[in-house]
């Protein structure tokens, strides 16, 4: 047994404590790179970090890694499972062995936390999400609010654009309208403009419609009630307290203008 040399003990204790202080420090670097909704998980996610990894290195991670050869030099064996075997006087080299144990725990617990990074903000959607499912990937979390289905779309422009050019205004808002209604009455038709302009199957234009078909509103418009939610949902997201009136958020004039104009020349959405 080697004797325990006080200076590279203290050392060893000083870079022990510098690199777990990474792990908050990462936490409030994340925190800082998301929204603030989000702020709260991405801390937490790289904290639990801390007792999950502790646990593991304890009872498996540290025999696996620096116990004697278990697997053709590749794994340690299972001598220290637990940390078997080690007491406050065993060393390790100069330094206590349960102090070494904690200065490599430091680094698995950082590995972990700097994982948890890709987590927030990173989403399949669809058509990946589909083949996700298809190839056995699971769903873990779902955000969904029965009672509300945000619109999937819109269109939104200045108040400059609407001043300066309203007929090409009036012309994109009718065009939309009429591709709009087209989707919403036409599904074999729009499974056909799918496949061929996303390069997808049938099958999955097939999903990609039915998953978003619930979204379209049956004119183009939304109500008060839907306003309100969607309001609510952008100023959450945003952190912000108050929100302008909804006339000065939701302007559906020109859909209805668009509608009593295609309603006059006898357009409709046909197959």
């Amino acid at each position: 047994m080697h004797p325990i040399d006080p200076a590279a003990t203290a050392w060893l204790l000083a870079s022990t404590a510098l690199v777990l202080l990474m792990t908050p420090g990462l936490a409030i670097f994340y925190g800082g790179m998301v929204r603030t909704t989000g702020v709260l998980n991405m801390i937490m996610m790289s904290f639990i970090s801390i007792p999950l990894v502790t646990v593991a290195w304890l009872l498996l991670g540290y025999t696996i890694a620096f116990s004697e050869d278990g697997a053709s030099g590749f794994l340690g064996n299972l001598g220290h499972v637990g940390m078997l075997g080690i007491t406050p006087d065993t060393a390790h080299g100069a330094v206590p062995e349960l102090l070494y144990a904690t200065f490599q725990v430091t680094f698995a617990i950082i590995t972990a936390a700097l994982v948890s990074g890709a987590i927030d903000g990173s989403m399949l959607i669809a058509p990946l999400s589909f083949y996700a499912k298809d190839k056995g990937f699971k769903e873990l979390v779902a955000f969904q609010d029965a009672g509300f289905v945000l619109p999937s779309g819109g269109i939104v422009a200045r108040d400059e654009t609407l001043k300066n050019d309203p007929l090409m205004a009036e012309k994109f808002v009718r065009a939309t309208i009429m591709g709009f209604l087209y989707m919403r009455d036409n599904r074999a038709g729009t499974l056909k403009v799918m496949a061929r302009v996303l390069k997808i199957d049938e099958r999955t234009a097939e999903k990609l419609y039915d998953t978003s078909r619930p979204t379209l509103t049956r004119d183009g418009t939304v109500a008060g009630d839907a306003q309100k939610k969607m309001t609510a949902m952008v100023l959450k997201i945003a952190g912000a307290k108050e929100a302008p009136a909804a006339d000065e958020l939701y302007d559906f004039s020109l859909v209805k203008k668009a509608h009593v104009a295609l309603q006059a020349k006898g357009w409709r959405a046909l197959p």
